[in-house]
């Protein structure tokens, strides 16, 4: 901002060349201290940064697995007169299927909820947080009882597609002889599949 001064107002000229002198000095303070940080602001202007902008294309998958297996009822004096890990069903079958295209690979994975020894263990439906070894939920496949002893199980398959078929059997748990064995059992697993 610029002001004009009548030097006319003033009573000496001493009063006027302090006046003169002080506009002179805030004259130059505007061009010594203002002009130069106007000047640095316009260097840090050429500062750059890099932006990175990722897109992924996934595979488009599809499985099929049953939701529920139920078996035909038991009677309790098949569960009592009975030992730890007989069978006291026939076997029930279910089949998993994958279809990845795009992938070489697929990796099958089976996690239960709880185990008991080399099977899944069971619930009763009146108290499904608390597992009692009454009855055991066995998987075979290929021939062979899936080993849950170490909790979950994964199977790996070099190619886009995979169908594997697994049987359920029900064992007895160490728990058989208890006086009430009455209920609804449940066992619980989670079936994943990740390609690679």
């Amino acid at each position: 901002m610029l002001k004009l001064v009548q030097i006319k107002d003033y009573e000496s000229e001493n009063e006027m060349k302090k006046i003169s002198k002080n506009l002179t000095l805030g004259f130059f303070s505007i061009f010594n201290v203002v002009i130069p940080t106007a000047y640095a602001a316009n260097e840090n202007l050429q500062t750059s940064s890099v932006l990175e902008i990722n897109a992924s294309v996934l595979p488009e998958c599809k499985f099929t697995l049953p939701e529920v297996i139920i078996f035909d009822n038991i009677s309790s004096a098949d569960v009592k007169n009975h030992n730890t890990e007989d069978r006291v069903s026939g076997f029930k079958s279910f089949e998993v299927n994958a279809s990845c295209p795009g992938v070489s690979k697929i990796n099958l994975e089976i996690i239960p909820k709880f185990t008991s020894g080399k099977c899944i263990a069971t619930t009763r439906e009146s108290n499904e947080s608390v597992t009692d070894d009454i009855l055991r939920f066995c998987l075979q496949t290929d021939g062979e009882l899936v080993d849950f002893s170490e909790s979950n199980v994964i199977y790996s398959f070099k190619e886009s597609t995979l169908k594997k078929e697994f049987l359920v059997s029900i064992n007895l748990g160490s728990d058989n002889n208890i006086d009430n064995v009455i209920g609804t059992y449940q066992g619980y697993i989670d079936i994943r599949f990740t390609p690679d």
